[in-house]
């Protein structure tokens, strides 16, 4: 009797024992598994773990300096855990992009992040230098005081970027430093910035508008490359397609024109009439090697364009394409990138901004070598093309004398949503060591046109000069 109680004592204290020792491996269990000790048991705890740490990272941490080409600052900061400040927040925010406690980060300092908090050996993040002018960005950015718009300058044989300016808006500047900051009426910047339509945009990559008479540039490649390049046609003022008249602008009257003048005097009923000759297959393979339609991945956003000959017997879409309407949509950095293009012998390089990303003497981040992103029509048909916009460059008054040897086409685009028109002035010159392009637009402007932007065009032409003379003489001393 002794012995049976003394048993079944015995499988109490083993039982007991057993479910404390399971109870014990479900609660180690739960603390591994729930709480994120051990990485890649569950994504989600993995994310929230690394937003905590992420977080705790940048409480300690100085924000990266962003600086320009030659190392002046454009943001800085003198505490841990407080956002870098812009030094011309106005110029630089709609490139930077804002670091919030509030409202989070965009821009370069979202998709840069892990670089600008990376820490390293000490409390500062990496430095980002980028390939923008900074005195040059102040000057492009003050010619869009009063207008919405962009100015994009790029090195034609390398693709840097020296300047890519923008308003949204014509009286309302955006300021990355005040973003979240309230006044005495309880609101913020950020609050108003919402409220106008496609502010966030940088207008110089994102706007998505039709290019005008800038397009007859891929027109005229077009008629190069299928041989009809010696099109001649009498003006009336007027192209009628099927009973719909395509008009001049002005409708004004040309007579007889060829090539080179109906580029001079960009004359629609020209460019329409030889886009029917051309037909939609023809214009649609030479728009493609310019990559329109094409996405173009850069180092801080993608670009995208829009050309659609849906219904391909539509001889209207066709012909008002061939003139720069139609069913066309493309940023103005594209539109830099295609007069690039030619300046650059039919190479179309890719535009990049950061020059490097370093920390503790370490390089990160640099662009790698590439080749062109498209050889566009060919070194012999890229020459005549050349030749023809070199004769727009003059005769807009670009002479060689002043300006070196320039190629330029101005656009005037008309919108169907009842606002003002955009237009654009794109062009490129060859100062001998050095070649640039550049494209300026305004949109939502009435009774304007492409060639209303000369003066601006000059005044970047001057600073590019001013900038490589003071280049040259820095290497010098």
């Amino acid at each position: 009797m002794e012995n049976g109680r003394i048993r079944l004592n015995k499988r109490k204290i083993s039982l007991m024992i057993a479910l404390f020792g399971g109870f014990c491996f479900i609660f180690v269990c739960f603390i591994i598994f729930g709480t994120g000790v051990i990485k890649g048991v569950s994504n989600e705890i993995d994310e929230e773990r690394g937003k905590l740490i992420s977080v705790e990272k940048e409480k300690n941490t100085y924000e990266g300096a962003i600086v320009d080409r030659r190392g002046m600052a454009i943001t800085s900061t003198t505490q841990p855990g407080l956002r870098a400040e812009a030094t011309d927040p106005e110029c630089f925010s709609c490139l930077i992009g804002y670091n919030s406690p509030v409202y989070g980060k965009s821009g370069l300092r979202s998709k840069y992040f892990s670089y600008l908090f990376n820490g390293g050996k000490d409390d500062y993040g990496a430095e980002m230098r980028l390939t923008i002018d900074a005195d040059l960005q102040k000057r492009c950015y003050d010619l869009l005081n009063g207008y919405i718009g962009s100015v994009c300058v790029m090195n034609a044989r390398t693709g840097e970027l020296l300047a890519l300016a923008a308003r949204s808006d014509a009286q309302v500047g955006y300021n990355v430093n005040t973003i979240d900051i309230t006044d005495e009426n309880g609101q913020r910047p950020f609050d108003a910035y919402n409220k106008i339509d496609a502010f966030w945009y940088n207008r110089a990559t994102m706007a998505q508008d039709p290019p005008g008479s800038t397009f007859k540039i891929v027109t005229a490649a077009s008629m190069i490359e299928n041989g009809i390049a010696d099109y001649t046609y009498e003006d009336e003022g007027y192209y009628d397609v099927n009973g719909a008249k395509i008009w001049n602008y002005g409708k004004n009257v040309f007579g007889w024109c060829d090539l080179e003048k109906a580029l001079n005097r960009s004359v629609n009923s020209y460019f329409a009439s030889a886009g029917i000759k051309l037909g939609s297959r023809a214009l649609l393979e030479t728009a493609e090697k310019y990559l329109i339609g094409t996405p173009i991945d850069l180092d801080f956003t993608q670009l995208t364009s829009n050309i659609d000959f849906s219904g391909m017997n539509n001889s209207f879409v066709v012909a008002s394409t061939a003139y720069g309407q139609g069913r066309l949509a493309v940023s103005p950095l594209q539109l830099c990138m295609i007069i690039q293009s030619v300046m650059n012998e039919g190479r179309m390089v890719r535009p990049y901004l950061i020059s490097q990303i370093t920390d503790d003497g370490k390089t990160l981040y640099a662009p790698a070598p590439e080749g062109p992103l498209s050889e566009t029509v060919g070194p012999e048909n890229n020459a005549k093309l050349k030749e023809l916009l070199h004769s727009n460059g003059l005769y807009y008054g670009f002479d060689e004398y002043d300006y070196g040897y320039v190629i330029a086409k101005t656009g005037t685009a008309e919108v169907d949503y009842g606002g003002g028109n955009h237009v654009y002035f794109a062009l490129a010159a060859d100062f001998g060591e050095n070649a640039y392009a550049l494209c300026i637009d305004h949109t939502d402007v009435s009774g304007a046109t492409g060639y209303g932007l000369a003066d601006d065009v000059r005044a970047v032409l001057e600073a590019l000069r001013e900038m490589d003379e003071s280049n040259a003489e820095n290497e010098a001393g």
